[in-house]
């Protein structure tokens, strides 16, 4: 940690930059830490950072929709460190207004055409908001899946995961509402869709056993493509349908059922 002296400078650099910087946009955030000696790999420690980033949060004031300019600065202009510094100061402000927040993380995520750095996002800043709001808030973020961009929705359904993890009375109503999507699932959906089914099974096993159930007669090319891709244990039940897949004179049943018995037959063992 750095010493007392170094402290004393940041807090007094903080307090200057928002009463005197940030009203002229001038968001060069680096400047408070730049003069910082030391460096770790040639870049400022992440604790200076974030202890900025902390002082910083303190002492901003003003409409939180005011500050999206420099909220954008430091994420699209200032490299790691303004990521680093971006969700830091969210973190401490996000109890302010969530619904303020979960709309403009929206809308920086949608305009990043790269969808980088997504998983630092949605661990400090969107887990932490949904896991005190409502279902439909939950709901409103599970639609932003229909960007239909692979490392967004996968990022998606990693945090939706956790969340169940942590309030198991969210996994019924969560996955009644991406089941509802199956039948029109594209080929990423299918995809998602089967790696939340497979993630149900450490959650709750009868769970997962009773969807196998529900779909053993089912037809349904996609129907059989999600279950059969999320397939982490045996069940009887299951291999007489994956049987009855495989002899499918339909190309994806018939191909998804004979991956099944495989797997099965050597999760039997």
């Amino acid at each position: 940690m750095f010493s007392l002296d170094w402290k004393e400078r940041f807090n007094k650099d903080a307090v200057n930059f928002c009463k005197n910087n940030i009203p002229k946009k001038d968001y060069d955030i680096d400047l408070i830490y730049n003069a910082y000696p030391i460096r770790v790999q040639r870049k400022i420690p992440h604790e200076v950072v974030i202890y900025v980033a902390k002082k910083i949060a303190d002492n901003l004031s003003g409409e939180l929709s005011e500050l999206t300019d420099f909220f954008d600065y430091l994420w699209t202009r200032k490299g790691e460190e303004g990521k680093l510094a971006f969700v830091t100061i969210i973190s401490k402000k996000i109890n302010l207004d969530s619904e303020f927040f979960l709309t403009y993380i929206q809308k920086l995520i949608f305009s990043d055409k790269d969808f980088n750095d997504l998983d630092i996002l949605f661990e400090k800043i969107v887990y932490p908001l949904l896991k005190k709001s409502s279902l439909k808030q939950i709901e409103n973020v599970l639609d932003w899946m229909k960007k239909g961009e692979e490392n967004l929705n996968f990022a998606i359904i990693k945090m939706i995961v956790r969340l169940i993890k942590a309030d198991k009375s969210l996994l019924q109503p969560i996955f009644s509402r991406l089941e509802s999507n199956w039948l029109v699932a594209d080929e990423l959906d299918i995809k998602l869709y089967s790696y939340f089914l497979k993630a149900t099974f450490k959650i709750d096993s009868d769970f997962y056993f009773s969807v196998y159930k529900r779909y053993e007669k089912t037809r349904e090319p996609n129907f059989v493509e999600i279950l059969t891709n999320a397939i982490c244990a045996y069940n009887d039940q299951m291999f007489e349908s994956a049987e009855i897949w495989a002899q499918s004179g339909n190309i994806r049943l018939k191909k998804a059922g004979q991956s099944a018995l495989k797997l099965l037959k050597r999760k039997k063992k």
